[in-house]
């Protein structure tokens, strides 16, 4: 132990932590391509395939801001090993599906994978020196982008030459590498210095149901009518969602995301860029 108390670092850890976020950003990636291929082979229309990128999304929309969370916490190596187990699981089913509900189910566990890039951030914070972890942050946080630049043409390799479920089976290896490297790598906890505060369970459910009705509304309100009943009933749940979430945070003592630092110029322009950017 160090004498701040926490594991220190062991020689390939940052290593594993970046091979950890970038499996994640290149598995993020294999969906978009393989519409077609995944509506021909499932016999359903291309807008029911892209179901797949739709029911990913929604359940990475919930996930990363309370994966986010529970990273503080003092189990964030168990976290980011069952979230990798999560996401193997969805990539083997999503290999193996003989029908589309079940192909379904195995997109919506890898949507986990969205979390992922946050906990590894946090464990380079808890275990690397402030001099040390901040090249290290910074390199973590342009894996995403790194890797969907390499999952693109590697999932169209991998379609062409062998199909579409080749990608998937791909996917469940890449992560248990990634996985077996985070077991050998990454300090085991508990951390003794992490905060043990509570989880803001209301904050979680609102957030979750505005998140998700706002992106399904965006996705699918094109094709129920953007003024139909359906699609304004989504937007008005998750405005009503979304507005309960922000004023539960702000009086909340331990809220699942800290909107008082929003109000910060720094944390504002950083975050008003990331929306543009995306």
């Amino acid at each position: 132990m160090t004498t701040t108390g926490r594991a220190p670092a062991p020689r390939w850890f940052l290593q594993a932590l970046v091979y950890a976020g970038l499996t994640s950003s290149i598995v993020s990636s294999l969906g978009m391509l393989l519409v077609p291929s995944v509506a021909g082979e499932f016999d359903i229309t291309v807008s029911a395939a892209q179901w797949m990128l739709t029911v990913n999304l929604l359940v990475g929309a919930v996930a990363t801001p309370i994966m986010g969370r529970l990273a503080d916490g003092p189990h964030t190596r168990r976290l980011l090993l069952a979230s990798l187990a999560v996401i193997f699981t969805g990539s083997v089913i999503a290999t193996v599906a003989t029908n589309f509900t079940v192909f379904l189910l195995g997109r919506a566990l890898q949507g986990l994978l969205y979390g992922t890039v946050p906990v590894t951030i946090a464990l380079a914070r808890r275990h690397l020196s402030y001099s040390r972890s901040q090249p290290a942050i910074s390199t973590l946080s342009v894996t995403v982008s790194v890797g969907m630049g390499l999952g693109y043409p590697l999932t169209g390799l991998l379609a062409a030459g062998f199909g579409h479920r080749s990608a998937f089976a791909f996917a469940a290896v890449f992560v248990a590498t990634a996985a077996a490297g985070v077991w050998r790598f990454v300090p085991a906890g508990p951390d003794p210095l992490a905060p043990r505060t509570p989880l803001d369970l209301p904050g979680a459910i609102l957030l979750g149901v505005g998140l998700t009705t706002l992106l399904l509304w965006i996705s699918e309100a094109q094709s129920w009518g953007w003024v139909s009943p359906r699609a304004a009933g989504t937007l008005a749940v998750s405005v009503a969602a979304l507005t309960g979430w922000a004023v539960h945070s702000v009086r909340t003592r331990h809220p699942l995301i800290n909107l008082r630092v929003v109000r910060r110029p720094e944390v504002l322009l950083a975050n008003a860029t990331a929306i543009g950017l995306g």
